[in-house]
């Protein structure tokens, strides 16, 4: 299946075929933020440009990637999204590629010109971008990579009502067909494939720089404990609070067990709208434009969803704590930088989530 490999160095770049308007004209859409289109893709855009050079944005990205990919996908809801049954509110939780580079990427894409980024940058009006195709289909690649990888793990929910869920689409002959979930989990029984050879995937080796210093939290910046935080709390300036682990020194047998998790719920928004917000772990530099170390652990962010009526939800976001030599100390600090949208948080806490 034809992708574009955003994820690598070699493919930041917008594929060639979509820019040219006369000798690909199906593939062009002028309703894309035109003044990206010849410059590296930003797996971290928020809607504002930066000054890196492409050498630093493809550090930056390398890291996105191992964040969303490896760092924080160890388990099968951290990376595929909480669970939605019937009667659930709607939007438990994005995973951490959804939330990340796959939301950047619309967002970077869309056309600043239009009322609500149109096309790319809008859950409704994306898929009329040729570009849309080139970019899930990686999203896709994403997915089969992260299977792939898992080795004896687990893959795949083997929950009924995930695998028996069954959704009504028209097919290429426009026949109305029933699709199982459980019939699409694996790409190889759907007959395709993605080229892998001579494909370099350089995030799954280029975690996190570490930190230079071994201070722990708190020692060189003031911030609040988390039980002097009154919640829920509206993201209007960059919020620092100092949470505490209820586990720690844990031996390797208990972290095989149990993975240690930073939970960020009660994350209220607007559909409509763009929001993201990035999340620190003891950064005590105040540097939140460089995300290439390990202090950078996470994003939140929404492709907006136009509606003929404004809609609030309530999601949550997990992000795991690890590359972070924080194993001894009693509490961590914990950073959220509002990069866009109104976002408000309802509680900030670290929880144990038994291993797949």
């Amino acid at each position: 299946m034809p992708y574009w490999n955003w994820d690598s160095p070699s493919g930041m770049y917008t594929p060639s075929m979509y820019l040219n308007n006369r000798q690909y004209p199906a593939l062009f859409n002028e309703r894309r933020n035109q003044r990206k289109m010849n410059r590296p893709a930003d797996l971290g855009y928020f809607g504002e440009d930066n000054n890196l050079t492409p050498s630093q944005t493809a550090d930056k990205n390398c890291v996105i990637m191992y964040n969303e990919m490896i760092r924080n996908a160890n388990l099968l809801e951290h990376f595929m999204g909480e669970p939605l049954r019937r009667g659930d509110p709607i939007n438990p939780g994005a995973g951490t590629h959804e939330a990340g580079s796959h939301t950047a990427i619309h967002i970077w894409g869309g056309d600043p010109r239009q009322p609500s980024g149109e096309d790319l940058g809008n859950f409704y009006s994306a898929g009329r971008d040729p570009l849309f195709y080139a970019h899930h289909a990686n999203v896709d690649r994403m997915w089969t990579i992260w299977r792939n990888r898992r080795g004896n793990l687990p893959r795949d929910f083997s929950d009924p009502d995930y695998l028996n869920t069954q959704f009504l689409l028209y097919d290429e002959n426009r026949q109305l067909v029933r699709v199982r979930v459980g019939d699409c989990v694996d790409n190889l029984r759907l007959e395709y494939n993605f080229q892998s050879r001579g494909v370099t995937i350089p995030w799954t080796s280029c975690p996190p720089r570490a930190r230079v210093t071994g201070t722990r939290a708190g020692r060189t910046v003031e911030a609040p404990k988390l039980e002097a935080v009154e919640f829920p709390l509206k993201l209007d300036k960059v919020v620092k609070v100092l949470v505490p682990r209820p586990k720690k020194s844990r031996s390797k047998e208990e972290k095989d067990k149990e993975e240690e998790v930073l939970l960020i719920s009660g994350i209220e928004v607007d559909t409509q709208k763009f929001v993201k917000f990035d999340v620190f772990v003891d950064e005590e530099e105040d540097d939140y434009v460089n995300l290439a170390k390990s202090e950078y652990t996470g994003t939140f962010a929404q492709v907006p969803h136009k509606h003929e009526t404004p809609l609030q939800i309530k999601t949550s976001r997990y992000l795991e704590l690890v590359d972070l030599g924080v194993d001894d100390d009693d509490e961590i600090l914990v950073t959220l930088v509002r990069r866009a949208g109104d976002i408000t948080v309802g509680s900030i806490k670290i929880v144990y989530n038994p291993s797949n």
